[in-house]
């Protein structure tokens, strides 16, 4: 299990990086075609955090409590996109960024609990 993790934080580095920025950047400019420039960096950044929490845990996936953890973090965060508040229309969903850490770590976090995994 060490292995395939230490596997998993390598293969996140390079060209599955970039796969992952290109498969949730259309978010953004659907949202931006609505003139919600904000809300559509937000769900992007959302959608890249669910994405690469899967592809980074994909030593987990036969476990069902780790699909189950994963669709929960999805829908919460669709959730919050949907319903959080744009009143400054001058606002750009930047302040989101340094978020996305700690967003990250903590659903990573809650994954490995879920599924009862010893985290390193």
């Amino acid at each position: 299990m060490q292995e395939d993790q230490a596997r998993s934080y390598k293969d996140i580095s390079g060209a599955a990086l970039l796969v992952i920025l290109l498969i949730c950047s259309p978010l953004y400019f659907y949202f931006s075609n609505y003139n919600e420039d904000s809300r559509g960096f937000a769900a992007a950044l959302s959608a890249c955090v669910v994405v690469a929490l899967a592809w980074l845990l994909r030593p987990l996936r036969r476990n069902p409590l780790y699909w189950t953890t994963l669709a929960a973090l999805a829908l919460a965060h669709v959730v919050l996109v949907a319903f959080l508040p744009s009143t400054d229309r001058t606002y750009f969903g930047f302040a989101f960024a340094p978020l996305v850490i700690a967003d990250m770590y903590l659903s990573a976090r809650l994954i490995i609990f879920a599924c009862g995994a010893k985290a390193d």
